[in-house]
């Protein structure tokens, strides 16, 4: 399931966001608005978790999405917050920013992205709703590996929130999550059913390089052009079939 989004997560990591993020270079105005929206974003997909855990018959793994849905609460989201200068910490303030930053709208990357987690999350088959949740987690997690944050600058300020994508905690609900989507692939009789679960966490890694195209794009510098990049996504019904194919469009920032 994950090989079919490899090439996507190639781009994610080589993406002038990340590669500046990495170097320590990226605007701290780019990244408060990636974490603003960031933000909005966690608040659905802690959602689409607990839709999902609801209609597992396994109670474990209802109980494991709901630990799941209660991390990204609980841990993910008061992160955000918390560099935003929006939750403190008793005893401990650490907001990377010296003003408190309003939580803006969604984008529309965010919206589509959300609505359609949430929509696969209520009435796709429950491995698909798995499969699509899968790439948050993963993607992070293997940018923390290709980051490797202890061989940063001590002095890149984005340090300690790239040392976060390989906390233990992340990396076990990494683990856990894929787990969960490999132990429910192996239980499918119907290869078309597997091909959906793939197609499903295909989609949402292109809607997370899209969100990535989309915040570095929001204010070009001067002799930077925009182009529009064509991401497919498919649907696919109760059963696990591809219905249909839509193509969404987000902003790429085309780099000399």
């Amino acid at each position: 399931m994950l090989k079919d989004s490899s090439s996507i997560l190639t781009q994610i990591y080589k993406h002038p966001f990340n590669q500046q993020l990495q170097a320590g270079h990226l605007s701290a105005e780019v990244f408060k608005y990636y974490l603003e929206q960031d933000a909005l974003y966690l608040s659905d997909f802690s959602s689409a978790l607990s839709i999902t855990a609801g209609r597992f018959e396994n109670r474990y793994h209802t109980q494991q999405f709901r630990g799941l849905a209660q991390y990204i609460q609980s841990s993910e989201y008061k992160v955000h917050l918390n560099y935003l200068g929006k939750y403190t910490r008793r005893n401990q303030h650490c907001s990377f920013f010296t003003d408190k930053a309003l939580l803006a709208e969604k984008i529309p990357e965010i919206a589509r992205y959300t609505e359609y987690l949430l929509d696969t999350a209520t009435t796709a088959p429950i491995e698909i709703a798995v499969a699509s949740l899968v790439p948050c987690f993963w993607i992070y997690r293997e940018l923390g590996k290709r980051m490797q944050p202890q061989a940063l600058n001590l002095n890149n300020p984005y340090r300690n929130w790239i040392a976060s994508y390989s906390s233990r905690s992340f990396i076990a609900s990494t683990a856990s999550i894929v787990q969960t989507a490999d132990d429910l692939a192996a239980g499918l009789i119907n290869p078309c059913q597997r091909e959906a679960m793939s197609v499903a966490c295909l989609n949402s890694a292109k809607f997370e390089l899209g969100f990535f195209d989309a915040v570095l794009s929001r204010e070009p510098e001067p002799g930077n052009e925009h182009q529009h990049v064509k991401h497919k996504v498919s649907t696919v019904d109760r059963q696990g079939k591809i219905t249909s194919q839509i193509l969404i469009l987000t902003p790429s920032l085309r780099t000399k």
